[in-house]
């Protein structure tokens, strides 16, 4: 788990600190001095009154809930956001995937391959080379519920109250509030679906 600054990050973990003291459900922590962390479940309501942020944003999280789970947590977060607020998310991109696996070539699964090899499950093992293992683990490993493409987030967004219209594709680190798009890991970029909605 990453924290970031300038944010409330949130998460079903109960982190500690480097000073030993344990987050607490329900209690928003100030974390290393400067880290604010709320141990939260995000399938759950968030416990702050409507329209109280600029901006939100996720990395790989929404492919973790079922699309029914995805469309509550969007609308829920689109409660929160003031009147022109930005949701920014990243996913692995579905078309992507399915591109790697048509691909003769397979470069986009030899980085994806690369990327998994530097992983602790993957340190005494090698990564299968097999596209159907590939696919297959996007899927299947993970925890991972719903697999997205770009329409797929819109029809999501749009079941959660969002106008589709506002749902826009971005680049990797590139989008309309920069600081907010310098959050995303250059070691995903490979295999994500970059995505802002204005609420």
């Amino acid at each position: 788990m990453k924290l970031l600054p300038a944010c409330v990050n949130t998460d079903r973990l109960l982190p500690q600190d480097q000073e030993g003291v344990r987050t607490e459900r329900g209690r928003l922590a100030r974390m290393d001095g400067e880290l604010y962390y709320l141990p939260h479940d995000s399938v759950e309501p968030y416990p702050f009154r409507d329209q109280v942020f600029e901006w939100g944003y996720c990395e790989h999280f929404i492919e973790h809930l079922t699309l029914e789970e995805a469309v509550g947590w969007l609308g829920e977060v689109r409660r929160l956001l003031k009147p022109g607020g930005l949701l920014r998310l990243s996913t692995p991109d579905l078309r992507l995937y399915a591109g790697g696996y048509m691909d003769a070539e397979g470069e986009m699964f030899a980085k994806h391959r690369e990327h998994l090899g530097r992983l602790r499950m993957f340190a005494e093992q090698e990564v299968p080379g097999r596209p159907a293992w590939m696919l297959n683990q996007i899927f299947f490993m993970w925890g991972h519920k719903w697999i997205f493409d770009i329409d797929e987030v819109r029809h999501a967004a749009a079941l959660a109250g969002w106008d589709p219209e506002r749902v826009e594709q971005r680049a990797f680190q590139e989008g309309s509030e920069p600081q907010v798009a310098a959050f995303d890991l250059p070691g995903r970029r490979h295999e994500s679906l970059y995505v802002e909605m204005r609420a």
